[in-house]
């Protein structure tokens, strides 16, 4: 990648005629604002003598609500606000993107009336100049940024991809203005149009009618745009995450670090702290989705899961387990046999899920809403089919199927420490699986 000048001069066009900048008018996820205020700032990377944990966000993205989490004994408040705002979590277009002269708002008052938005509409000019100023701003904001040395090559690819844009915008501008072909044969950013666009220049220069010429344009843009981008590559992402890494950052959204604090306090026994902030998750973010590979799902839900999950250990003085699981399905069948609900339920694990028959579809139900349904659906076991299996080390199986051989019933037991106890059931009877999500629906004070 090219070694960058200090000077702002390097990254600014012959074109620049001495506008006077302009804030983005394009920015959708953080305010301006933001940035004029910390332009005069200079920053130390040290500590604070009166540390505490920040938590700055919710910043709505196209990927969902975004924060980051942090110490200010590490990293300022300050300093995180303006850093912020190159993290790919963002995804803004403005750091890396020049709008280009054709956008315009309708109803800002930073534009002019919309109209055809082209070169021969009255205000296409005028507008344009809103966009390259704001462009020039943010370019000016990069190049006086004090970051890290964690964030260089953060640093340097917004500013590689930003002044190229912007120099595409204002050589396109000067087009509009002059229909002068020459103005597209100037290099810039190590690219020689004459080299790589002769067939687009020669279009150009066959060509009269301006309409004709305000299409062909295009091409060069995207003959000029290929071979930069090439070399210009992905965004850094190993060097923003060396920066989390190095400053302890936590990407957010900020109610995941909330949920991870609370599962490793509940892990740890302490219960009471951990109800409290399952009690804020459910309180404060009562929408917010935790998405992975398999699932998606409410934290508020996950939350309440967890609080369920507290409330059962609460009322026993010990989980039911077995040296052996063998021994463990025997108990489960036996008592199956004997359609006993209550000791079914004192059988199960507090920690307890239901689901899909070999599939990733589970949930949490806490024993007692699950034991009830189970046991009816036992009627429908053939226990001469019954058959318990080793699956790994540290999880065993129970299945059993219907008298017709056309559906499956799944008990997992699970290997805690030295001991075995019982931890899921899944079912391939579709009918079951609607009766085992059926407690999910309800309203959650119900659930409570």
């Amino acid at each position: 990648m090219t070694v960058l000048s200090s000077r702002v001069e390097w990254y600014g066009s012959e074109f620049s005629e001495g506008v006077k900048p302009a804030m983005n008018p394009n920015t959708r996820r953080i305010s301006c604002l933001t940035i004029l205020v910390m332009l005069s700032l200079t920053f130390v990377f040290s500590g604070s003598a009166t540390a505490k944990q920040v938590t700055l966000g919710p910043y709505n993205t196209l990927d969902g609500r975004y924060d980051v989490t942090f110490e200010t004994s590490r990293i300022s408040e300050e300093q995180v606000r303006q850093l912020i705002l190159l993290s790919p979590g963002l995804s803004s277009p403005d750091y890396t993107l020049v709008p280009s002269l054709e956008y315009c708002v309708k109803g800002d008052p930073k534009y002019r009336e919309c109209d055809g938005r082209k070169p021969e509409s009255p205000n296409f000019f005028v507008n344009a100049e809103v966009n390259l100023n704001g462009g020039r701003q943010t370019l000016r904001f990069l190049l006086t940024l004090n970051h890290p040395k964690e964030l260089l090559e953060v640093v340097r690819y917004l500013k590689d991809s930003l002044s190229f844009s912007l120099w595409i915008e204002e050589t396109r501008y000067q087009f509009f203005k002059t229909w002068d072909v020459a103005l597209l044969k100037r290099q810039s950013h190590g690219i020689d149009p004459i080299r790589l666009c002769d067939s687009a220049l020669k279009k150009l220069e066959l060509t009269s009618n301006r309409a004709d010429k305000y299409q062909l344009v295009n091409d060069w843009q995207n003959c000029v745009n290929r071979p930069f981008q090439d070399r210009l590559g992905n965004y850094p992402l190993r060097s923003w995450q060396r920066f989390l890494k190095a400053y302890g950052i936590e990407e957010g959204p900020a109610v995941k670090n909330i949920f991870i604090r609370a599962t490793d306090l509940e892990e740890k026994g302490s219960y009471s702290e951990a109800k409290a902030m399952y009690e804020r998750i459910i309180r404060e973010y009562p929408e917010d989705i935790k998405e992975d590979e398999i699932s998606s799902e409410k934290y508020s839900t996950l939350a309440l899961d967890r609080l369920k999950v507290m409330a059962c250990r609460s009322k026993r003085p010990t989980e039911f387990s077995a040296k052996e699981p063998q021994s463990l399905a025997d108990r489960i069948r036996e008592v199956l046999q004997k359609k006993d609900p209550g000791t079914l339920i004192d059988l199960a694990s507090c920690d307890f899920e239901v689901g899909a028959y070999a599939s990733d579809n589970i949930w949490a139900l806490t024993p007692k809403e699950a034991g009830p349904i189970i046991l009816a659906a036992s009627q429908r076991f053939d226990y001469r089919s019954s058959k318990s299996t080793k699956l790994t080390d540290q999880f065993w199986s129970l299945e059993f199927s219907d008298p017709e051989h056309k559906e499956s019933y799944a008990f997992g037991l699970r290997r805690i420490k030295n001991t075995w106890v019982w931890g899921s059931f899944t079912t391939s009877n579709s009918s079951l699986l609607d009766a085992l999500y059926a407690p999910k629906k309800r309203n959650p004070k119900q659930n409570q």
